[in-house]
């Protein structure tokens, strides 16, 4: 099986690609990324020796067309996106570009190249908001709506995931967990937004590898969403209080952003039913994971 994972060299992406070459299935994989950043230049030198990486931008149409007309894959795994949903409102054209019109040239490159293949598209738990609280959850929204729409038009077979709040030692540093590790590793304070009551499914990146791993290897047929998550919330000072009981965390609390939803949690009645998958870390394991993963620095 030839495997391409785009965005290949993020968090979830690059720890996707070291468990599947953990689980030695003899698949090939493919990683298209862009070399953005230091993070993503650190995950290249690591796993070029291991993968074949394509360095390239997903909005390239005709780089990623004649990539799939050469290489005709029989699984994609898009998670290429500009992620975060406090700097989506202050640059939404880069959002719109990048999560947008790159799916929908993959979207096209698929449908020209390889229409037989299994396609997995990461959504977020961002589009349950009611009416949308900001302009990155809108665009992982339109992206459902274009794959939902391709299936139909043209027989594509797509699963978009929705993830909730991933988390693991390598995380973005604009999330919860990977602020707090920042925090933790420059001794100095995290910022609380609002007085810490927003509540989230956060979920350990093993569980969101399972579940990535599980509907690739189901034979789904046609379009499909599911919730990737844990079923159960926390709120940030639960993840606070956990945290600071491993090591020492002062907070200062500062205006809570409009743009953050209330409440999050996942639906995870269709996983378990479609792909016999329920997360199995609760939050007080896998932050401890997550903290036994860190540098030496942070011990």
């Amino acid at each position: 099986m030839k495997i391409l994972v785009t965005g290949g060299l993020g968090f979830i992406g690059s720890s996707l690609v070291e468990f599947l070459l953990e689980k030695k299935n003899s698949s090939e994989i493919h990683v298209l990324n862009h070399l953005l950043t230091e993070k993503t230049k650190r995950n290249y030198d690591r796993l070029r020796d291991r993968v074949r990486i394509h360095v390239m931008d997903v909005c390239d149409e005709a780089g990623v067309s004649a990539l799939f007309e050469r290489e005709r894959y029989d699984t994609v795994i898009h998670l290429a996106a500009r992620a975060g949903v406090r700097e989506s409102s202050a640059i939404p054209g880069i959002y719109r570009r990048n999560n947008i019109e790159g799916t929908l040239v993959l979207l096209e490159a698929v449908r020209r190249h390889a229409p037989a293949a299994r396609c997995v598209l990461a959504s977020s738990s961002t589009v349950h908001a009611e009416p949308v609280t900001s302009f990155y959850g809108l665009t992982k929204k339109v992206m459902e709506q274009m794959a939902e729409l391709y299936c139909r038009l043209h027989g594509l077979n797509i699963v978009c995931l929705r993830f909730f709040s991933v988390y693991g030692s390598d995380c973005r540093n604009d999330l919860l967990v990977g602020r707090i590790l920042e925090c933790i590793r420059e001794q100095r304070s995290l910022e609380i937004f609002g007085d810490g009551s927003i509540r989230r499914d956060f979920t350990h990146i093993e569980d969101t590898l399972e579940a990535i791993r599980r509907t690739i290897q189901t034979p789904i047929q046609g379009f499909h969403v599911m919730d990737v998550g844990t079923g159960e919330n926390h709120s940030i000072l639960d993840v606070v209080e956990v945290i600071r009981g491993m090591r020492p965390l002062e907070v200062v609390h500062v205006s809570r952003n409009r743009e953050d939803q209330e409440v999050s949690r996942a639906r995870v009645d269709d996983a378990l039913r479609v792909l016999g998958f329920r997360a199995g870390i609760d939050l007080h394991t896998g932050l401890r994971k997550t903290i036994e993963k860190t540098p030496q620095q942070m011990r």
